[in-house]
């Protein structure tokens, strides 16, 4: 999951925003998480119900998304920069 434990576990949760699109909520139980719509920016993720979610396939392409896009404080929150190994 997470490599820092002062973060605490990460949790994932399909949701809806304010306009109804479709997101990933990402949460810590130590730290405040974040949302990312998941239409174009995990597609895969996109497909998932609540009743059928891969929790592996949602962190390997949330982590993909976070390496190339994501914002400085989603890289520090879950520890996944720019050039750290696929864990």
């Amino acid at each position: 999951m997470n490599k820092s434990s002062d973060k605490g576990a990460m949790s994932l949760k399909l949701g809806r925003d304010t306009n109804g699109n479709k997101t990933l909520k990402v949460s810590f139980t130590k730290r405040q998480g974040f949302s990312i719509q998941t239409n174009q920016n995990l597609p895969e993720t996109h497909r998932m119900t609540t009743d059928c979610f891969d929790y592996k396939v949602a962190v390997d392409e949330l982590r993909g998304h976070i390496k190339r896009f994501g914002t400085l404080r989603q890289r520090d929150i879950t520890g996944w920069s720019l050039f750290s190994e696929v864990a």
